[in-house]
């Protein structure tokens, strides 16, 4: 086991071999890419935004004038079958060591590709990906503002939705057990990812 010196709180060193396992385990399963930036480390996971096939409806994605009368949300109906629905973007989550709570946070942003490649607020993120209504009022009813804000990428220095950490260590500890370096990435987005859209039904079964 690569135990942890104090679970379930990181130090950046433990953080980075936790990830380092993470990739090891998952890379050739899902989008991940390792970013070094002003020397601090995060990772991107990268899932496909499916929207219904518009082929045969009256106006079209790419046919849209005025990006600010686009609703995303009405766009990309949950209702829609898988096999009749588009690529129409993707959902970025990153995963960032907070040094302050001493967990990982994750941060994400949906860029649809047309029209012109838009990035969406954080209302219209919140509304696509957290599609379960009393999962979105739990978030809402989180302290320090709900569960998802939006603050700078505190490494990107750009703005991004964030779920807060504040209740990270809480989950980690429920899981009953004590979970060492090679399980823990997986364990936490297991735990959070779920909440707000990232498909890891794989994960968990590993532990």
């Amino acid at each position: 086991m690569d135990e942890l010196s104090e679970f379930p709180f990181l130090t950046r060193a433990e953080f980075l071999r936790c990830i380092d396992h993470f990739e090891e385990q998952f890379g050739s399963l899902i989008e991940i890419r390792r970013d070094i930036h002003k020397h601090q480390q995060f990772v991107r996971i990268y899932q496909p935004l499916f929207s219904p096939d518009t082929s045969n409806s009256d106006v079209q994605i790419d046919e849209i004038e005025n990006v600010e009368d686009f609703d995303p949300v009405e766009a990309l109906a949950d209702d829609v079958p898988a096999a009749t629905r588009t690529v129409c973007g993707q959902v970025e989550y990153h995963v960032v060591y907070s040094a302050s709570w001493r967990v990982p946070v994750l941060y994400m942003r949906v860029v649809l590709s047309e029209p012109s490649r838009v990035v969406l607020d954080a209302e219209q993120v919140t509304n696509l990906l957290v599609a379960d209504q009393q999962v979105r009022g739990a978030i809402k009813a989180v302290e320090f503002g709900g569960a998802l804000g939006i603050q700078d990428h505190p490494v990107l220095n750009e703005p991004f939705v964030y779920l807060h950490p504040c209740h990270t260590a809480t989950l980690l500890r429920a899981v009953g057990v004590t979970i060492d370096a090679k399980n823990y990435m997986s364990a936490w987005l297991s735990l959070t990812g779920s909440a707000v859209g990232l498909t890891l039904p794989l994960f968990m079964k590993q532990l």
